[in-house]
């Protein structure tokens, strides 16, 4: 049976955002410019030319900055706040676990609250069950990796801090930087959901939502299709450095928030 378009997106958006000190000694890392506007406005502008109807925002620290911001941000798709309360004790699987009310039966896109990209490249991913991943690069990347089987099927995640992951990868298979997009049906995230119960119920607060996938993999439970974001232009700002690159790549005109930053320079009186 066929899928509808997905129209319901999650943003996590709890973290203290330490690497980004001092911008974030005031406001979350959603809430860092980037050309001129802040992160948070890039995404919710790029679900709004996809069409979605719904975000769910879930927040945690600094989370009236984010209540704040939206009270005066242009209109685009409904947004809900969820906020982690234990934002500094808990992990993402906390986090994500809080939306699954708010979620009900929907497909979703899941997105963390750091990154930058055209909102083209949301295209394959409104659909179901799929995962952007891009090349592993050591130089910048850092994180989750991930390994894909020839038919472009997700079969390992190696989740950083987590031994129990793997998926049993090799030095000989290409590793792929997750990120940090992906679309659920309701049917494979039922299956995640009752694994990030169990986990949270064993006091696994810390952990990342990507080992309840990782396991759910190494049993078989699921099927996640590769969306490769290679020769795209993407950037996950998680300090300082990833914000300069990600500036130099506007100024150099190679990214789709270039113009937009233009246009605001005009704009500008």
């Amino acid at each position: 049976m066929g899928h509808r378009q997905i129209d319901t997106a999650v943003i996590l958006a709890a973290g203290i955002g330490k690497r980004l000190r001092p911008l974030t000694n005031s406001k979350p890392k959603c809430l860092v410019n980037v050309a001129g506007r802040p992160i948070l406005c890039h995404m919710l502008d790029a679900l709004d030319e996809r069409n979605f109807q719904r975000v769910i925002v879930v927040t945690g620290y600094r989370e009236e900055a984010v209540r704040n911001f939206l009270q005066v941000s242009p209109s685009g798709p409904a947004v809900e706040l969820i906020n982690n309360d234990l934002y500094d004790k808990t992990n993402n699987i906390y986090s994500l676990r809080l939306a699954a009310d708010a979620i009900g039966s929907d497909d979703f896109l899941l997105l963390e609250s750091d990154l930058v990209f055209d909102p083209g490249l949301l295209d394959p991913l409104i659909v179901p069950d799929r995962i952007a991943l891009a090349p592993y690069l050591p130089e910048i990347h850092n994180g989750t990796t991930a390994i894909v089987n020839d038919h472009g099927e997700l079969v390992g995640l190696n989740v950083k801090g987590d031994s129990g992951t793997g998926g049993g990868t090799s030095t000989q298979q290409k590793l792929y930087k997750t990120v940090n997009i992906t679309s659920f049906s309701n049917s494979v995230w039922e299956i995640i959901f009752n694994l990030m119960e169990e986990m949270i119920e064993n006091g696994d607060l810390q952990q990342f939502y990507e080992v309840a996938i990782a396991r759910t993999l190494e049993q078989d439970a699921i099927t996640l299709r590769m969306v490769d974001f290679s020769c795209q232009w993407w950037d996950e700002i998680d300090n300082l450095t990833d914000l300069e690159r990600v500036r130099q790549a506007i100024l150099k005109g190679i990214t789709p928030l270039s113009e937009q930053l233009r246009r605001i320079q005009v704009d500008d009186p």
